[in-house]
């Protein structure tokens, strides 16, 4: 179940706040080699589509609709995009070039599939494709993908509810789980986690940047940064939540080392490097869905 927002009225400031930076005079970021940021937005059943430099201004110039709840967005190095669709489980798969009227060129779904509550999703440096399924763990599929695609291996030991996966650069993988957890598994990931890191409340995403493993953490209003790999004990580095008070549910990391966060208000935030328990959002974009209950944002990608 996705956790219900609550609005309380001591955030009118923090929503002020939110307000000034959404102003079109706020600051732009770079363009990153990617022309397009790429939203899901479940509770509209689209992915919005965001031109680069963004601004507190941006609005989508078009949507691809059609979904089911759809958690996660990722593109191979091909630029194919792929989205979840976790209510009837299966992963759409589009082609370019992208434009309102974008339809899946093929669907993974069926028994074959292993798919389940498929949430966000992610590829490793040789190309596969992995899920983080709710309910059936985290799935791992090869090229090339069709329709047929099913599972090359699950990962299951020590996972209870995966939400989203993450590879550091030394090819570890890491699982943000909502039982409270991030775990991390290393090559070839058959076995228990390498180790298993608690105090968390509702991780729901995770980035890295080689360095650093980055987990959104609706529980915690925060993104919560940890050096990688991760080892046995470890403790969080610092916890970054100004502008997170409506709770994080997707994350990602532009060509410039922007760190861009969708939330459960529909909002995507962006934070400029170096990261720190001090940073404020460079600007906010808030919720472009009407009406407002459709205000979600849930995984977030770059794309032409």
């Amino acid at each position: 179940m996705r956790p219900i927002l609550v609005v309380l009225g001591f955030l009118a400031s923090i929503a002020s706040f939110a307000t000034a930076c959404s102003s079109a005079s706020t600051p732009t970021t770079p363009a990153s080699t990617m022309p397009h940021l790429y939203a899901a937005e479940p509770d509209a059943n689209q992915v919005a589509v965001l031109a680069q430099p963004l601004t507190g201004a941006s609005l989508p110039g078009f949507a691809i609709s059609g979904f089911n709840f759809n958690s996660g967005v990722a593109f191979d190095s091909a630029k194919n995009l792929y989205v979840t669709n976790t209510s009837t489980p299966s992963i759409a798969v589009f082609a370019p070039p992208y434009n309102a009227a974008s339809a899946p060129v093929f669907t993974i779904a069926g028994v074959t599939s292993g798919l389940s509550t498929p949430e966000q999703i992610g590829f490793d440096a040789a190309g596969d494709l992995w899920v983080a399924d709710e309910t059936n763990g985290v799935i791992k599929y090869v090229p090339p993908f069709s329709a047929s695609s099913a599972p090359a291996l699950h990962v299951n030991t020590g996972l209870s509810s995966p939400q989203g996966v993450a590879f550091d650069s030394a090819a570890n993988l890491y699982v943000a789980d909502n039982a409270g957890k991030l775990a991390m598994f290393a090559p070839p990931y058959a076995s228990a986690p390498t180790t298993t890191t608690t105090g968390l409340q509702f991780p729901l995403a995770i980035v890295s940047d080689g360095s650093h493993v980055y987990v959104a953490d609706f529980g915690v209003k925060g993104i919560v940064a940890f050096n990688t790999p991760l080892v046995g004990g470890d403790t969080p580095v610092f916890t970054l939540s100004f502008g997170l008070l409506n709770g994080p549910h997707g994350l990602t990391l532009d060509a410039n080392g922007n760190l861009l966060a969708g939330t459960n208000a529909g909002e995507i935030v962006i934070y400029s490097p170096p990261f720190t328990s001090t940073n404020f959002p460079v600007f906010n974009i808030p919720c472009f869905e009407a009406p407002s209950t459709n205000c979600l944002t849930r995984q977030l990608a770059f794309g032409p």
